[in-house]
């Protein structure tokens, strides 16, 4: 496989255009779909006569919201998927994957808004319990990654295992208990170092890479870990979370369900901010990961597997300058190779 090959960057670059755009068509309706709520919600907050028809509404608008994005999350998760032979889940599997994940982000809405509503309803009189509770839901969804459904490891993974932990010796990378998940993909590899110190790997790793390639990543991802990345990473995302949170509290109302609307609607917004403004945080730390990676293998090991990822999984080969700024956290292929010359 050779870098510049037309048909492998003329599929991966339309797949990547395909992601982003279901993305950005995402976030726009569900940043436009709390903005209407919230500037609405001082009319029809009207109507509500107590607290339970109040909570009862926002119980409903917490629900419906993860409803209303099930068209958008059926193309983009599941049929696009399916046409272009990425995944091998069965509509009624992705359906269920849906209900987990929707399921705790209507359970998350909820919460936000009774926080915002008790604070309005309270006067702000109970503001630090208000954040500690908010503070401890920010890092319990921190540790708690969903990583599909856990696959009971096969015989063949099993082995694989052995060999992967042998590799990881040689390299002297710590050896971790492997955590092996299946999300339906038919080729992506992936996987990641769990808060727990888990080595979470997807089921493709075990077909797709050798032990020695899975070794190398997994060691890589280690250097997130060791060199403190992984840590301010999580500190950044917390505090920035609850920047935005603190902001939303002193956001004027005029009762407690625009309260919950409006604030809400504020938080939503300064994390969409967020996706201007850390990515390239985190492009400038892929890089020295993968200049880490350098210094555990031959160069030309390390070109040829950050190619063979790169193919698996269908990343962008290259792109322009503007394009890498906005919301892409991993340079394009290219540019990481240059890093590493």
């Amino acid at each position: 496989m050779t870098l510049h090959n037309g048909d492998m960057d003329l599929g991966s670059s339309e797949y990547q255009r395909v992601r982003l755009w279901s993305g950005i068509v995402s976030i726009g309706f569900n940043l436009s779909l709390i903005g209407f709520l919230a500037i609405t919600s001082a009319w029809w907050s009207l109507f509500l006569g107590n607290a339970s028809l109040e909570m009862l509404s926002l119980c409903l608008v917490a629900v419906g919201i993860p409803l209303a994005n099930l068209p958008f999350d059926l193309l983009s998760g599941f049929a696009n998927e399916s046409a272009l032979k990425k995944t091998a889940q069965s509509q009624r599997g992705w359906f269920r994957d849906w209900m987990v994940g929707r399921g705790l982000t209507a359970v998350g809405l909820f919460f936000s808004f009774f926080l915002f509503w008790w604070n309005h309803s309270t006067a702000g009189s109970f503001v630090p319990p208000i954040l500690t509770l908010a503070s401890v839901v920010l890092l319990a969804g921190l540790l708690v990654i969903p990583t599909g459904f856990r696959a009971p490891p096969q015989s063949g993974e099993f082995r694989y295992e052995g060999f992967l932990r042998d590799e990881l010796k040689m390299l002297n990378s710590k050896v971790r208990d492997v955590h092996w998940f299946d999300n339906g993909d038919l080729r992506f590899v992936n996987g990641f170092i769990s808060p727990f110190g888990l080595l979470c790997l997807s089921t493709t790793v075990s077909i797709e890479l050798t032990p020695r390639e899975a070794a190398l990543l997994a060691a890589r991802e280690e250097w997130f870990r060791k060199s403190g990345c992984f840590a301010v990473g999580s500190v950044i995302a917390v505090v920035w979370a609850l920047l935005g949170f603190v902001f939303a509290l002193f956001l004027p109302a005029t009762s407690a369900v625009q309260a919950a609307m409006g604030g809400s609607a504020v938080v939503t917004g300064w994390c969409f901010l967020a996706l201007f403004i850390w990515p390239s945080l985190n492009r400038r730390w892929m890089r020295k990961a993968d200049c880490y990676l350098a210094k555990l293998a031959p160069h030309d090991e390390v070109v040829a597997l950050l190619k063979k990822v790169q193919s698996l999984n269908a990343t962008d080969v290259s792109l322009s300058r503007a394009k890498t700024t906005v919301f892409h956290p991993i340079p394009p292929l290219e540019e990481r190779l240059r890093a590493l010359s």
